[in-house]
């Protein structure tokens, strides 16, 4: 079988992607990843060959991006999906996702929820297509329609988006019981954890005071409050009896970040699951990945939400009792603090991640899901 994988540009995009594909590999299956051009080295870096896909212009992204800070939360998410993952991206990544399709003749394309361009360029080919959640359920479902406002042909799909598998690796308990999903779910547990990856000895020579990870995402770097934010982060931390390891992805670099605080470090991109294993506590933005590795890892969780689907899953982190949430966005940064100061001080809180891991390490195992692309394929 030949799987055709597409993401749009971000590590959280693509991630929840990867275990599939990984399975899908060592099942003896072909996988070739479609990506933007930016995002080309993040999967070579994960183990996959890519597929070149032409980028957005950057000129219209930043004219989007320079509307939202001036709306309102609901109008927010409504511009960045229709404009951003509706028009542009879609608009951008068709030509080559239909010369992808075309050439290397998959059996079935496997898509992450926010990249529409491969569900088109499958239903033009006759090629089915399953989607990989980026998100609690109930958020594909209210993102959908307003992303495919964006652009034409990726409406006159939507019933087959709509209709098409749903793989999933969120803990059934996480999900809101309040709002309906994608019918007919596959959820996959979470592949085993590897072993930790060491941190280095001079990092904390002798110190074994409580580990904060700290991590925004590989979005939130990029933009132009972000030093403000991470500022306002490490002096909250000083403050604390604890270590502080604050990662900022590759798009930042980090001399042009605040200095540090003893107790804490500034690096670049480490592997999240390679920290969450020493962390007592995950300080973060609230999005899909960062969220579900904590409780994956069955870490707790100290939530200031920023933008998207953030706010959802901070309340779902706070409604299940994995950590706290602190709305409000900046206005929040001055309670940081306090919030890990409880976390740290509660143990109930690590209990009730602990909980949601054990959920998920009984999920069914990654093999159903590639059975079902097989079957999928097979058609």
């Amino acid at each position: 079988m030949r799987v055709l994988a597409a993401t749009t540009r971000g590590a959280g995009h693509f991630g929840p992607l990867v275990p599939v594909l990984t399975a899908c590999a060592e099942a003896g299956h072909e996988v070739l990843v479609a990506a933007p051009g930016q995002s080309v080295a993040m999967v070579e870096r994960a183990g996959f060959e890519a597929w070149p896909l032409d980028d957005p212009p950057q000129e219209e992204l930043d004219a989007v991006f320079a509307r939202v800070p001036g709306l309102s939360f609901d109008e927010q998410n409504a511009v960045v999906l229709r404009e951003v993952f509706g028009r542009l991206h879609a608009g951008a990544h068709r030509p080559r996702m239909r010369a992808a399709v075309e050439e290397w003749r998959p059996g079935v394309v496997l898509r992450e929820q926010n990249e529409y361009a491969s569900a088109v360029a499958a239903e033009e080919a006759g090629v089915p297509h399953a989607r990989v959640a980026v998100s609690i359920a109930w958020g594909e479902e209210w993102s959908r329609p307003q992303a495919v406002e964006g652009l034409d042909a990726v409406r006159a799909v939507e019933p087959a988006i709509a209709a098409s598998p749903y793989i999933s690796s969120v803990p059934p308990t996480f999900e809101d019981p309040a709002l309906h999903g994608p019918p007919g779910i596959q959820r996959h547990r979470p592949p085993p954890s590897a072993a930790p990856s060491p941190l280095p000895a001079d990092w904390w020579p002798g110190d074994d005071r409580p580990l904060v990870y700290v991590s925004f995402g590989s979005v939130a770097p990029t933009f132009g409050f972000f030093g403000m934010l991470a500022e306002a982060v490490l002096e909250q931390l000083a403050a604390l009896d604890v270590r502080v390891l604050f990662t900022v992805g590759d798009a930042v670099d980090t001399a042009t970040l605040p200095g540090p605080p003893p107790n804490a470090r500034i690096e670049g991109w480490i592997p999240q699951a390679g920290v969450l294993p020493h962390a007592a506590a995950f300080l973060t933005h609230g999005g899909f990945g960062s969220t579900l590795g904590a409780l994956h890892a069955g870490v707790p969780l100290v939530v200031v939400p920023l933008f998207a689907d953030q706010r959802f899953n901070a309340r779902r982190v706070a409604g299940v009792r994995a950590g706290i949430a602190l709305d409000g966005g900046a206005d929040a940064l001055p309670r940081v603090g306090e919030a890990v100061n409880a976390v740290l001080g509660d143990p109930s809180y690590a209990e009730c991640a602990r909980a949601l891991a054990g959920e998920a390490a009984h999920l069914p195992p990654l093999s159903e899901s590639v059975a079902l692309l097989e079957s999928l394929a097979a058609r």
